[in-house]
């Protein structure tokens, strides 16, 4: 894994540089810029060595244009951090992938890539834009989780390097290097996402326990006999889940017949269980409906809890980072990740698609 500081000469190269600007709107405003805050250290290092760099990001899944997707929306908030970026609209954006086009400048956002097949994975397509640029760098953590093009394949046609923020994420998310003791907490709706980690965890013997919220934890109630009432749970899922290792967790709060947050046993039992840790916790998803008050509560009393703590505090996915960011703890974490999905994938798998293809 190549740091952008192995380049050996940066004056006037194209940089493909794939970002993650994914970032969330409500209405047109955005609700955290995290994301671009974190590879902003990546992107002036090329710009001051010389380089042109060309931002690549997606921005929520579309299948083809619309100007509902369109990064565009997202451009004022990039400015904030880079003022003199030029936006290349669809029609140049194609063009420069294409080898009609290369502007004048050094910086500058593309279109969203998903307009442009990026999720196709095609070979032939990887190839062609490839050819329009010098060096592929890497700083999509939160993305890299998926083999599209310009997560992936660019990698294998393109000198491959990784930004300052890619490479804090894996030194900080290789936890079982460190052989410490370990502790999960893991919230959010699909289980099918989370499965597979939830396994790999269970079978690792620094692990000593998972702590589970939200329709994870409702999904897990339902399948051992608790009455769930009318809450939501994953029921195209049909694998079991082991409780192994899981911490039973039966007094949740109800409203209008749905589980909408942890009652206050649930919460003492947890921080009874943490009490003593000295190892490593790793937090990805809200314990509960954190959208709506009071059901923010049992996320909110859980957060302050642990920030008291002294032993080591991973936060993840976008939810819970808005959240904490909202009630202005999310400082008080040891390390923050960019990635939901990926910090989950790395934490099952020890790596990433990208990171397997250029050891290769």
């Amino acid at each position: 894994m190549k740091s952008v500081l192995e380049i050996k000469n940066l004056k006037d190269k194209k940089i493909f540089l794939r970002a993650d600007f994914n970032i969330t709107l409500l209405g047109n405003k955005a609700t955290d810029l995290y994301r671009i805050k974190e590879s902003q250290e990546t992107i002036r290092y090329l710009v001051k060595n010389g380089a042109k760099v060309f931002l690549v990001s997606h921005f929520q899944d579309p299948e083809k244009f619309s100007k509902k997707f369109s990064l565009e929306r997202i451009l004022k908030y990039v400015k904030k951090f880079f003022p003199y970026i030029e936006f290349l609209d669809f029609k140049k954006t194609s063009e420069l992938l294409n080898g009609r086009f290369t502007p004048v400048g050094r910086i500058f956002l593309l279109e969203n890539i998903r307009f442009f097949g990026d999720k196709e994975n095609d070979l032939e397509k990887a190839k062609n834009w490839s050819k329009n640029f010098d060096i592929y760098v890497n700083e999509a953590f939160s993305a890299s989780h998926r083999e599209h093009i310009s997560t992936y394949l660019l990698g294998k046609f393109l000198p491959t390097y990784f930004g300052f923020n890619f490479i804090r994420e894996v030194k900080n998310l290789s936890i079982w290097e460190r052989g410490k003791d370990i502790i999960l907490v893991l919230g959010g709706s699909k289980i099918s996402t989370k499965y597979q980690l939830l396994k790999n965890f269970q079978k690792e013997k620094l692990v000593k326990k998972i702590i589970l919220g939200g329709a994870l934890l409702n999904f897990y109630l339902k399948q051992i006999g608790f009455d769930i009432k009318k809450s939501y749970y994953d029921k195209d899922f049909k694998e079991t889940l082991s409780s192994k290792k899981i911490l039973y967790l039966d007094d949740v709060v109800f409203f209008k017949e749905k589980i909408v947050d942890l009652g206050k046993d649930s919460l003492k039992k947890i921080e009874e269980e943490l009490k003593d840790f000295k190892g490593i916790l790793v937090w990805n998803g809200p314990l509960g409906v954190v959208e709506k008050k009071p059901f923010d509560e049992g996320t909110k009393r859980f957060a302050k809890f642990l920030v008291k703590k002294k032993f080591f505090k991973i936060v993840g996915g976008g939810d819970t980072i808005s959240f904490l960011n909202k009630i202005k703890l999310l400082r008080k974490f040891n390390y923050v990740s960019t990635g939901g999905g990926a910090m989950l994938y790395f934490l099952a798998h020890r790596t990433l698609p990208i990171l397997n293809l250029v050891r290769k």
